[in-house]
């Protein structure tokens, strides 16, 4: 699995990286950091903004990619996106100094069509729930 969360039809893929490239997990990336699960394209509509709907999307990735063996995942963000990038390093996400390009067509929040994004991408090492039954 490269890909988290993209909807009840999302394929079953392997759980080790292929020699393709699977989901949005740039050359760069893969050579850096192989093995590392990849959230791809979270985004909240500005509307719905500072409701924790981000937070809860990053957390059921999280539990999903845990639940299938794996410790660590990591997610891309725009040099640009700020506010994003200040969520995810509040939610554990630390900046590896891994730096990639993503071409597609997108309109950002201010309706600007843009094809390009200069991405940083953020890994955090993801512990085992605490097990409830051994805790006092």
């Amino acid at each position: 699995m490269h890909r988290v969360g993209s909807g009840p039809s999302e394929p079953e893929a392997p759980s080790q990286p292929s020699s393709g490239l699977a989901g949005g997990l740039a050359t760069e990336v893969r050579s850096a950091l192989p093995g590392c699960m990849e959230i791809n394209n979270v985004n909240v509509d500005p509307g719905y903004r500072g409701q924790g709907l981000g937070t809860a999307l990053i957390h059921a990735a999280e539990i999903r990619v845990r639940s299938r063996g794996h410790s660590r995942v990591g997610l891309g963000v725009d040099e640009d996106n700020r506010r994003a990038a200040q969520l995810y390093q509040r939610l554990g996400y630390r900046d590896r100094g891994v730096r990639y390009v993503s071409r597609y067509a997108y309109a950002d929040d201010q309706g600007t069509d843009r094809d390009v994004e200069a991405n940083r991408f953020l890994i955090k090492e993801l512990v085992a729930p605490a097990d409830s039954a051994g805790q006092a």
